[in-house]
């Protein structure tokens, strides 16, 4: 069995292998892509890998290909592990070589992996909560305007339809009207883009 540590990053990332007598088999730098990682494990084809994967921002595709590949995949907690890494083996900062021996010592503070169809739902989800968030800095955005402007109203929703035909047809110097006016045009594009994303999670529900 070989025991690897993987310190993702962006465009490159860090692999310590080592084998069973602890001795470290390789140890250096592989770009962060589908190929580069292929070509890094057909260099063990034959032999038993598992692997310590530090679970960071983009985990998703390299967790998936590894598990197709080798024996064992293990998405690592890193707050936990480093905790445990500097309590046992005195290490200041997570790195690949720290994996393989937590790894190999059995100590890893392991994730819940989700299934793939649960971890692309979450990301629809977490999709719509985005556009959301950004449909209420356009409508602060225009609130902001009006208030700059001691412009007042009596709407109870101002995105409302009456409350939007009142920001259609008011008369505002430049730079307000233009900026209103754009905003307006966000405003309505992410309402069909949430509809639209809403009715995605509708069908995933059924």
């Amino acid at each position: 069995m070989l025991y690897v540590g993987l310190d993702q990053h962006k465009k490159y990332s860090y692999f310590t292998v080592k084998g069973e007598e602890d001795e470290v088999v390789f140890q250096g730098k592989i770009p962060s892509t589908p190929s580069g990682i292929d070509d890094f494990l057909e260099n063990f084809k034959d032999q038993e890998i598992s692997v310590a994967l530090e679970a960071g921002s983009s985990w998703y595709w390299l967790y998936d290909l590894l598990e197709e590949k080798v024996k064992k995949v293990s998405l690592v907690n890193p707050k936990a592990c480093k905790a445990i890494a500097s309590a046992k083996l005195k290490k200041d900062k997570m790195d690949s070589l720290t994996l393989a021996n937590l790894l190999k010592a059995d100590l890893l503070p392991t994730c819940y992996i989700p299934s793939r169809e649960e971890r692309y739902f979450r990301e629809i989800v977490r999709f719509r909560a985005l556009l959301v968030r950004e449909r209420t800095r356009v409508k602060n955005r225009m609130h902001s305007i009006l208030g700059k402007l001691g412009i007042t109203h009596e709407f109870s929703d101002l995105f409302g339809k009456k409350g939007r035909k009142f920001l259609e047809v008011l008369e505002l110097s430049f730079p307000y009207r233009d900026e209103l006016k754009s905003l307006l045009k966000v405003l309505d594009y992410l309402n069909e883009e949430i509809d639209y994303v809403t009715g995605i999670i509708d069908s995933l529900c059924r």
